[in-house]
């Protein structure tokens, strides 16, 4: 218990013997509901809601964090019963046979479900005689809605690095791999420009730096990505801090006059690629278009600059232990990312389990169907990852082949009926045979996850100078108003399609589907 909670129960310890005593002396001469216990100035400048109930588990103090947190003033709630405001309070009380008792969990003020951690204590007199209870509240609704959207922070950073190493690992030489890097990152963070250098192999102290690959008109300019970086000197920088350069508004910066002048808006971001304080490699990013990169940006930047950073340093010849070591990681990430998702029905499980005790649920029907629904889902999700642990070799097994084998280990065995209809002649460069199964793959895991979908359909034609991708599900579907196409999975698809010349197409209506359609020419 930390001080200030033993503080709180030492404090109550001594007035609330004195208070019900007190109390029970006004109670024996018929004058209880007369008079009301002083609350103490001390008590209310905790955080932490103090109750104090009697023998009968009528209230007898409320602190000032108490009064907030049930929604009412110690003078009315003076004298009444606890469980008028604790609706789980006979639960709860179970477990105070013995002095002290402490719950963490979901409690029911007035109706409404909190997340507290609670201390139970039974006060005695000098002879041994129990005279009262204490309750100490603390609210942890906030640190667990933060807990919960940190996991939501890094299950997305998770799919993303998975999508990136993915996207690597395709890659047939170097030159695709730094391309497909850059461009994976780029797009996922709706950056606008971008360049990714090298460093040379070399004894000199000033190491040389190669430009690997680049994205965006801003680097595409002529000598402008050159004049770029030696203006600010980037590399020189590198060397020097190991730490990424931030410039959020290059209009307020004098270095960049010159190519302030040429867009309406300028933020530069350069990020060193280190490995046990090795510079590997330099990734520049530019955005021409406000805002500038947030706080939170650069943090996620900075990991994937960690991790693209870690992966270079892997030499070719270790490419298995690469797999295996990447496969490991994945297997915990996995581990953790599944976990959350049983927790999250234990939880449910346990408000449940409350409400039955206290007559608050009569009906657990409902609940039992998201329990239900919750687990398949997670089921779903298991299948998925451990498929995608498994390489995917599009050149040797080919397209067709390769969707049929996603959608009978992963569709086929999620309960989900799931069909392809293709033509036997499929004739496509192995970039775009790569560019349309990403597509796909995408989709597909779009409505595992979100769709509550039973059955989807896929179709893969040869049209006369094309070939055409279709897939339709009949799940929950959305509103495409609302969804904008920088989102991370649709923006991949587009950015997929775009980069082998196809079009993409998604019709979607809330309740009535999802068709996706991709045509690229051949």
């Amino acid at each position: 218990m930390n001080p200030i909670g033993i503080l709180v129960v030492i404090l109550l310890g001594v007035s609330a013997i004195i208070g019900v005593t007190f109390i029970l002396f006004r109670s024996k001469y018929g004058i209880f509901n007369k008079a009301y216990v002083t609350q103490g100035k001390i008590l209310d400048s905790f955080d932490d809601g103090v109750i104090v109930i009697n023998q009968k588990d009528q209230i007898v103090y409320l602190n000032t964090a108490a009064e907030k947190i049930i929604g009412i003033t110690f003078k009315s709630a003076y004298g009444e019963p606890i469980e008028s405001f604790l609706t789980n309070w006979n639960s709860l009380s179970q477990n105070t046979k013995t002095r002290e008792f402490e719950y963490k969990g979901s409690v029911n003020f007035n109706g409404k479900w909190r997340y507290f951690n609670i201390r139970l204590s039974t006060l005695q007199n000098s002879k041994g005689e129990d005279i009262a209870k204490t309750i100490i509240l603390r609210d942890t609704t906030d640190q667990r809605n933060v807990t919960e959207l940190r996991q939501r922070t890094r299950d997305e950073m998770f799919v993303f690095l998975r999508s990136l190493f993915n996207s690597i690992s395709t890659s047939k030489n170097e030159d695709e791999l730094f391309q497909n890097a850059l461009f994976q990152i780029a797009y996922t963070f709706n950056i606008q420009h971008g360049a990714f250098f090298l460093v040379e192999t070399s004894l000199s102290k000033s190491p040389k730096y190669t430009l690997a690959a680049k994205f965006g008109t801003l680097m595409q300019k002529g000598d402008t990505l050159s004049r770029l970086h030696s203006t600010l000197d980037v590399f020189n920088w590198m060397n020097e801090n190991k730490q990424p350069l931030l410039i959020l508004d290059g209009k307020q910066d004098p270095r960049l006059v010159e190519f302030s002048q040429d867009s309406e808006f300028l933020s530069i971001a350069c990020f060193p690629l280190l490995f046990r304080d090795q510079i590997l490699g330099v990734l520049i990013f530019a955005r021409t278009r406000a805002p500038g990169f947030s706080s939170d940006e650069i943090t996620r930047l900075n990991v994937v600059s960690d991790e693209l950073a870690s992966f270079l340093n892997t030499e070719k010849n270790k490419k298995t232990e690469i797999a295996l070591t990447e496969r490991q990681r994945l297997i915990r990430d996995l581990h953790d990312s599944i976990t959350q998702k049983l927790y999250g029905m234990v939880t449910l499980t346990e408000a449940i389990q409350i409400g039955l005790e206290t007559g608050a649920i009569q009906n657990t029907s409902d609940q039992m169907a998201r329990i239900s629904e919750n687990a398949r889902q997670a089921l779903r999700e298991m299948r998925l990852f451990l498929y995608e642990l498994e390489p995917v070799d599009l050149e040797r097994e080919g397209l067709v082949s390769v969707i049929q084998q996603r959608i009978a280990s992963v569709e086929g065995r999620s309960g989900i009926r799931a069909r392809l209809l293709c033509d036997n002649e499929i004739s496509l460069s192995a970039e775009k045979e790569r560019a349309l199964y990403y597509i796909l793959q995408e989709a597909l895991n779009n409505i595992l996850k979100h769709t509550q979908a039973k059955s989807i359909l896929v179709k893969l034609k040869q049209r006369k100078h094309s070939i055409y991708l279709e897939i339709n599900d009949d799940g929950s579907g959305f509103d495409p108003k609302n969804i904008e196409r920088g989102g991370l999975g649709i923006q991949n698809m587009y950015a997929r399609a775009d980069q082998i010349g196809g079009k993409l197409k998604i019709t979607s209506s809330i309740n009535h589907g999802t068709k996706i359609s991709v045509t690229v020419p051949q």
